[in-house]
């Protein structure tokens, strides 16, 4: 395997991870306790963040 393929997976990997994470947060009790503009915030980040996931992924699979 190819270090740029390494590295893209690795990133993908770490992405995955923080996904995971968001998505739990913003299901939490605790994402109730932030302010109002946050809350409207870390939705769209999430979705973002899949997308650049997805793309990641693409990628990956694009690679010879």
């Amino acid at each position: 395997m190819s270090d740029f393929r390494i590295r893209l997976q690795n990133e993908t990997d770490e992405l995955s991870d923080k996904i995971d994470k968001l998505s739990k947060f913003i299901k939490s009790d605790n994402y109730k306790s932030i302010d109002i503009e946050q809350q409207a915030l870390l939705p769209i980040q999430l979705k973002t963040m899949r997308t650049y996931e997805e793309i990641l992924k693409t990628r990956i699979e694009l690679l010879p």
